[in-house]
């Protein structure tokens, strides 16, 4: 039986290393072996969870109800005031977009940097489809929404970076994606795509900073999280 002192929990599993933050642990004496197993029970306790799953469905049903009941009266609306715009339709777009990434984030197991790296994506994409589809490419979400996204994203990982200091490196694949789509950006401007030189060469720049400044203060650690994931 061990202790991880990082997350404060007791893991009756016989391994080295604590499951939620990969730390090495601790075991334990016998007296702490005795007030572990008269605290929590032996053998090793497991929650059920299934109260807790059926709360969260009931709470997506509702969600999905009041967003179908509020576009339907967007829709009535839309029809008795402006009939000749279909502004319902981009708020149609934007609930089932909310729905999607709320499912998303409520479902999945990974990672909160993946998961902030792909609804980035998702938004980046939505609002390309909004800009092309209903406003005819005024072409607003390439020149500033979706720069500004990168932008954001630049901001979060150096905030979880911050905010975890023990695993900060595992953020470096979402500051290394900023990175890729600021170049992308780029490419963009030369292609004759995007008219605004500004928001290219601040998202390159910001992302640069943040990747230089990781790789030279992160040193091994850095290396260690890009051989794990590119598996170099």
């Amino acid at each position: 039986m061990h202790k991880c002192e990082n997350c404060n929990i007791t893991i009756y599993d016989d391994i080295d290393v604590c499951p939620l933050c990969h730390q090495v642990i601790d075991e334990l004496d016998a007296n702490e072996v005795k007030s572990a197993i008269k605290l929590f029970g032996e053998p090793a306790p497991y929650p059920d969870v299934r109260l807790r799953q059926q709360r969260m469905k009931l709470v997506m049903r509702l969600i999905l109800f009041i967003s179908i009941l509020a576009e339907a009266v967007l829709i009535v609306a839309n029809l008795l005031t402006t009939p000749d715009v279909y502004w319902s339709a981009v708020t149609g777009a934007a609930f089932l977009f909310f729905l999607i990434s709320l499912d998303y984030w409520v479902t999945h197991d990974s990672g909160f940097a993946a998961k902030l790296g792909i609804q980035i994506t998702l938004s980046m994409g939505v609002l390309f489809a909004i800009d092309y589809y209903f406003t005819n490419m005024k072409g607003w979400s390439l020149e500033w929404v979706i720069p500004g996204l990168i932008l954001f994203g630049d901001a979060m990982a150096l905030f979880l970076m911050t905010l975890n200091r023990q695993r900060w490196y595992s953020y470096t694949m979402l500051l290394l994606y900023m990175e890729i789509l600021s170049i992308a950006m780029m490419v963009l401007y030369f292609l004759d795509q995007i008219d605004n030189l500004i928001m290219p060469v601040l998202c390159i720049a910001i992302s640069s900073v943040f990747m230089l400044a990781t790789i030279i203060f992160g040193d091994r650690a850095f290396y260690r999280e890009f051989k794990r994931r590119f598996h170099v």
